[in-house]
């Protein structure tokens, strides 16, 4: 049995705090909700994925992309693997030529990849199990991104 679960991104949102707003993106499994906190920018490429919207100058998220098609490189799936003092992290698992690599990388970075691709985001149980919230929680504390833009 895997220790791993799949999860989606349900929504980007924005927290307001005393220090100012806090993107975060909205994962989503079954009736738990996990919210990582990321900087602006990767919180509206995720949207722009999550969306499938276009901007007017490509992110780099876009541009990794075409760099791994050129180079028939396909992004297998994206692990959300561990937390460490309120930190994730993330690998994407890289397939080429029916081999796989894995790379680390931060989860805002391997999210935004995976909604444009639309491949598996999977999350450590245990990390779902000990972080997520309830809908509730993300509702009283979560404005929409699209608000702010």
């Amino acid at each position: 049995m895997s220790d791993k679960k799949k999860i989606e991104l349900f929504d980007v949102g924005v927290a307001e705090t005393s220090g100012g707003i806090a993107p975060a993106l909205v994962l989503k499994s079954e009736d738990k909700f996990l919210p990582i906190y990321v900087g602006l920018s990767e919180a509206i490429s995720a949207n722009n994925g999550l969306k499938n919207e276009d901007s007017f100058r490509p992110f780099a998220h876009d541009i990794i992309l075409k760099f791994l098609d050129k180079n028939d490189v396909k992004i297998d799936k994206v692990i959300i693997d561990d937390l460490e003092e309120e930190i994730y992290f993330a690998q994407i698992v890289l397939r080429k030529n029916g081999e796989k690599t894995r790379i680390d990388a931060r989860p805002s970075d391997s999210i935004a990849l995976a909604v444009r691709k639309n491949v598996d985001i999977k999350i450590k149980k245990s990390i779902l199990k000990d972080s997520s919230k309830s809908g509730e929680e993300i509702k009283e504390k979560m404005n929409s991104l699209d608000n702010y833009l």
